[in-house]
């Protein structure tokens, strides 16, 4: 227990100095999961866009082999109706 006016004011700057960094680092969590929850957002757009273009690189490959496939190539249109 504080004696004096000085330790009195000391235990509570020292308890206010623990709220805000307390506080703050409840910030920094908070930003944290919101940031890790953006990026794996991200990654699975991502991934999406990977499985499409392969996809879509694959339906060329096979047009210009000639392989028949329903839907023209969106990347390579130029391929899309040539045969072999």
């Amino acid at each position: 227990m504080p004696r004096t006016k000085r330790e009195l004011a000391k235990t509570e700057h020292e308890s206010a100095s623990d709220d805000n960094l307390e506080s703050a680092l409840k910030a920094c969590r908070e930003a944290a999961r919101r940031g890790y929850e953006i990026a794996k957002e991200n990654l699975r757009e991502s991934e999406k866009a990977i499985s499409d273009v392969s996809k879509s690189l694959s339906q060329c490959l096979a047009a210009r082999r000639g392989v028949v496939y329903e839907a023209p190539c969106p990347v390579l249109p130029s391929l899309a109706f040539s045969r072999p």
